[in-house]
């Protein structure tokens, strides 16, 4: 039994850091998708990026980028602050950077913006999702 209300208002400090955490891992990985697009865009026009880099595999990642986002924006805004949207969410920045690493192939040092989904991960101060982060990365 929660003697004084404390339990309530723990829970509702919870949801309100889901709601929080939702708006900084939209607002992030929106930043990070259009640098990331637009520093693409500068190594293919000035050609110092591989032949492998084309146009149409730069605007692939830009609108399967766009999609991520916005279905999982929809996603968490239909099913609100439940649990699964944590998940969701993570998911989405690391098939973002997955989908970003498959087309910048000659790059090695692209392994990295995986440690992106981590770190982002961090921001739902739930060590659950954290792990799943770690173990996704890990799987792609």
């Amino acid at each position: 039994m929660d003697i004084g209300g404390h339990g309530m208002e723990n829970h509702m400090l919870l949801l309100e850091n889901t709601q929080n955490s939702h708006r900084l891992m939209f607002k992030a990985i929106t930043i990070i998708v259009v640098l990331a697009n637009l520093a693409t865009f500068g190594i293919y026009f000035t050609g110092t990026g591989s032949s492998a880099l084309t146009i149409g595999k730069v605007l692939t990642v830009v609108i399967t980028s766009l999609l991520l986002i916005l279905i999982t924006f929809l996603l968490v805004k239909k099913l609100g602050t439940k649990e699964i949207t944590k998940y969701l969410t993570v998911t989405m920045v690391a098939l973002i950077m997955f989908t970003f690493c498959t087309v910048m192939t000659a790059s090695q040092e692209l392994f990295a913006t995986f440690y992106l989904v981590m770190v982002l991960s961090l921001l739902y101060v739930d060590m659950r999702v954290t792990i799943f982060a770690s173990v996704l990365v890990l799987v792609l």
